[in-house]
């Protein structure tokens, strides 16, 4: 009974501390543009963007070194671990090439590295975890461009790609620190069914909100930034307020950068959900490997007592 009480206990710590944190980080973006322009008014874009270039080599270095220290920390790190690290950083250095228009963007990483970790010590299936930071991604780019469209300008399918690739990161980091979920393998397996039936219905409701007319691709913003307008009498909602010349756009300092439509956004998340999901198929711990051993309560549907 203490174990059940003190598991209970834990798992309501997590969840408050994961929620409080996604919360903080999706309602402080105005906070953390404004301090991000007075920085950059005062100092110069120059100054700004070499500042968190060199911030962002120094969190690569600190990552391949903490990935040493766990690989040094493993008996003998299987090769598919070490295939898993390489795909992981691999798609965050595609993602940043491709879809990066100025480095402080480079900030989702991190926020959703960090998110990954805490999911992961709440939920045990990693593909969970994944899908549970790409809706929670979704949320926070959908809130920030409803309340500030005039900041944003699109509905950012970059970012949700940014978050996914800072998700993937943190979720090697916890795998390779042992996280294990401290929820029970069937109540779990309830919020599993439960978000993929979110899901359902988010793609139900874009489908019918598509077939209606009521998504907008492009809409000119002399008008101002009504992302819901009254169009033909139907509420309607619009996507993007700038439209891309062409494959490459081009900001005014000349960094060339990609955005994604909503059409081949959705279908690249979705994509690079399936594979890093699959890539981090749940598997039993072996000898030598970063994951540790599962509990028997957790296998018999009860709470993780560790």
């Amino acid at each position: 009974m203490r174990n059940a009480d003190a598991s209970s206990l834990r798992l309501t710590a997590w969840t408050t501390l994961a929620v409080a944190y996604w919360l903080t980080g999706t309602l402080s973006h105005d906070w953390v543009s404004q301090i991000y322009m007075q920085i950059f008014q005062q100092f110069g874009r120059d100054a700004m963007e070499a500042g968190v270039h060199l911030l962002s080599l120094g969190g690569l270095i600190a990552l391949f070194v903490f990935a040493w220290l766990l690989e040094r920390r493993a008996h003998a790190p299987r090769l598919s671990e070490l295939l898993r690290w390489a795909l992981a950083l691999g798609g965050l250095w595609a993602a940043d090439a491709l879809l990066v228009s100025t480095n402080i963007e480079r900030v989702h990483y991190p926020q959703y590295a960090i998110l990954a970790m805490l999911l992961k010590r709440i939920v045990d299936r990693d593909s969970l975890v994944l899908l549970l930071c790409v809706g929670l991604g979704i949320m926070d780019e959908f809130l920030q461009y409803v309340l500030f469209p005039h900041y944003t300008k699109y509905l950012d399918f970059n970012d949700f790609v940014l978050n996914l690739a800072g998700a993937v990161l943190g979720l090697m980091l916890a795998r390779g620190l042992g996280l294990r979920g401290i929820l029970a393998s069937r109540a779990e397996a309830r919020l599993r069914a439960a978000v993929i039936a979110g899901y359902a219905v988010l793609a139900l409701v874009v489908l019918w909100a598509w077939a209606d007319g009521r998504l907008i691709a492009f809409r000119p913003p002399e008008g101002g930034f009504d992302v819901f307008p009254a169009i033909q009498e139907k509420l309607s909602f619009v996507l993007s307020f700038q439209k891309s010349a062409g494959f490459w756009s081009v900001t005014d300092y000349g960094r060339r950068y990609h955005i994604l439509t909503p059409g081949w956004g959705s279908m690249l998340l979705a994509a690079l959900f399936v594979f890093y999901a699959v890539l981090f198929r749940r598997t039993s711990a072996e000898p030598g490997s970063w994951r540790v051993q599962s509990s028997p309560a957790a296998d018999n549907g009860g709470p993780i007592s560790s």
